[in-house]
């Protein structure tokens, strides 16, 4: 029988194995960082915006050409990349149709993507990172995955022949579903450099 000090006693040693017990039982485990998660990941973004910096390194030019502007993303397949500066112009996606609008929105152009199917290419990296659709990445991509969730490296490279005569890679970075950067480097030794800032990080 257990009786007044000793009864509390005891009852506090309980309480104390309790939490020690809670203190050192493991954490969960995390889902590994796989690509099929990035792409979970990726899927729930519906909508998007951000301010984009390009740098352009060409063999020619001993400095790069940089411009920078907007971006609007809104899944699952519509981009508008509005550029300020140097000047204005703005490429807008949605499906496979391409529009371009320049001189102050006095020149539009009006593309279809199947006719020009290695921009098409180029332009799905981004779309299909962007909505998470890994199927759509494969089609014409080799894709493998570096790092972890706070900071991950996509590696796209051109499985259609006629891309490759021009495309080396695609490299896109960033942290859980945001995307931070996309780097297009070409067979030449040119590359193109976009850095993404999110308006809601």
């Amino acid at each position: 029988m257990i009786f007044g000090n000793e009864r509390r006693t005891t009852r506090w040693a309980v309480l104390v194995l309790l939490g020690i017990a809670f203190l050192v039982t493991p954490a969960r485990a995390q889902a590994p960082w796989t690509i099929e998660r990035l792409m979970h990941e990726l899927q729930q973004v519906k909508s998007a915006t951000a301010r984009f910096v390009q740098l352009k390194y060409l063999a020619a030019l001993t400095a790069p050409l940089q411009s920078s502007g907007a971006l609007i993303y809104a899944a699952p397949d519509k981009i508008e990349m509005k550029t300020e500066r140097p000047k204005p112009e703005t490429i807008a996606i949605a499906g496979d149709q391409l529009i371009t609008v320049s001189n102050n929105g006095r020149q539009r152009r009006f593309l279809s993507l199947d006719d020009y199917p290695e921009a098409g290419a180029i332009i799905e990296s981004i779309r299909s990172t962007l909505s998470g659709n890994l199927p759509g990445l494969q089609r014409f991509y080799d894709v493998h995955l570096d790092g972890d969730e706070t900071s991950w490296t996509l590696s796209l490279v051109p499985t259609l022949a006629k891309l490759h005569e021009t495309i080396d890679s695609v490299v896109i970075q960033g942290s859980a579903n945001a995307i931070r950067s996309i780097e297009i480097r070409e067979i030449d030794g040119d590359r193109s450099v976009m850095t993404v800032t999110p308006d809601n990080p």
